[in-house]
């Protein structure tokens, strides 16, 4: 019962009902010290009513009893800090606790007496309780239960908290290196394209001013959306739209250009800067390993929950290692941001299929 109590003031108690937001926006010691003892004291009054024979000294008794059981518990929390005690059932820390629960079942049995004491003054009643032992262990095993919960509840919201800080840190991480494996990008891409722009600015200016064009499009997108790391896949294919049509003002006709995506693929979230790689190392590859004319083809779909995207380029794959230090550096990007976004739930193959380099990526879900 105390955990499902628990549970619900936790949740911030909504199964208590309409009128617990008050109570929600309480913290949660006081609002498990109202709820608890807001119980106990009905219960308390009913037993008082059943021993005493009547509703006006029960009733008075619960009145001036509760409150300070209430005032005993707040000691009690007061002294477990004090004492620097976190774990309930620690070795040490039980001896503590039935200790000190026991000074304080002899405090409150004290006081109750003197209350006895003062309404017998008044009349209401004949005589007191004389089963001092029983109810001397009764209020020891009532402030040991709720020490033991109070410091098991403790423990428990300490760990809540810890666990919410470092999931706080852990995603921060991730998202600072989210960015920076973007930025990384962003350069790589800028600098490739200037080189071409160079190239073409005294042969064939016009050609050059609408590569331009195509690439402050394509800058301003990456400014748009700098600090987004999910975007829709249609902003994407719109950048690759862009980075393909300043390749295709350097090669004109010899370069074929195909995309086809469908209507939920477009509106899917995706990793930002997630084709630019793929279509990067299409063209560049694609140009290395095969004779003009050269195609690059970009598909992608959806469905089964399950996205979709297809890159193809003309060539072959290099059976040669690498040499260059920042090579392959898009995919390495590519594939390290995917295990971010996407643990253990997408594939990223690279394979040759009828005269055709293939790389083919399936994300499973909604990006992290």
């Amino acid at each position: 019962m105390l955990i499902a109590l628990t549970r619900a003031v936790l949740s911030g108690g909504e199964e208590i009902g309409k009128s617990g937001n008050l109570l929600r926006r309480m913290p949660i010691f006081p609002r498990l010290q109202l709820i608890g003892w807001g119980g106990y004291a009905i219960c308390d009054l009913f037993s008082r009513i059943s021993f005493w024979g009547g509703f006006p000294v029960a009733f008075t008794l619960t009145l001036l009893v509760e409150p300070v059981t209430v005032l005993i518990t707040f000691g009690l929390r007061w002294v477990y800090r004090r004492r620097g005690i976190r774990e309930a059932f620690d070795g040490q820390a039980v001896w503590t606790i039935a200790a000190i629960s026991g000074v304080a079942a002899v405090v409150h049995l004290g006081w109750v007496e003197l209350m006895l004491m003062m309404i017998r003054r008044f009349g209401l009643v004949a005589q007191g309780d004389a089963r001092y032992l029983p109810r001397l262990i009764f209020f020891w095993i009532l402030f040991s239960g709720w020490s033991f919960a109070y410091l098991w509840l403790r423990a428990e919201l300490e760990k809540r908290s810890e666990q919410s800080r470092r999931k706080a840190a852990v995603l921060a991480a991730e998202k600072a290196e989210l960015q920076m494996l973007r930025y990384q990008l962003n350069p790589h891409f800028l600098f490739n394209s200037l080189n071409q722009l160079v190239t073409e600015i005294n042969d064939r200016p016009d050609v050059a001013l609408e590569m331009t064009h195509r690439l402050a499009e394509y800058l301003r997108h990456s400014l748009d959306y700098r600090g987004e790391l999910l975007v829709p896949l249609s902003l994407e294919i719109q950048s690759v739209k862009d980075y393909l049509a300043i390749e295709q003002g350097r090669f004109e006709d010899r370069l074929s250009v195909l995309i086809d995506t469908d209507f939920e693929a477009r509106n899917a979230m995706v990793p930002s800067f997630l084709l630019q790689p793929l279509v990067e190392n299409a063209v560049k590859h694609g140009l290395k390993t095969s004779a003009p004319p050269w195609k690059v083809s970009v598909k992608s779909s959806k469905g089964d929950d399950q996205l979709t995207i297809v890159v193809r380029n003309s060539g072959c794959l290099e059976s040669q290692p690498r040499t260059q230090p920042r090579a392959g550096v898009g995919l390495e990007n590519l594939k390290r941001r995917l295990q971010i976004h996407y643990p253990e739930r997408h594939c990223f193959r690279l394979y040759e299929d009828a005269g055709m380099v293939v790389a083919e990526l399936n994300l499973e879900g909604a990006p992290c």
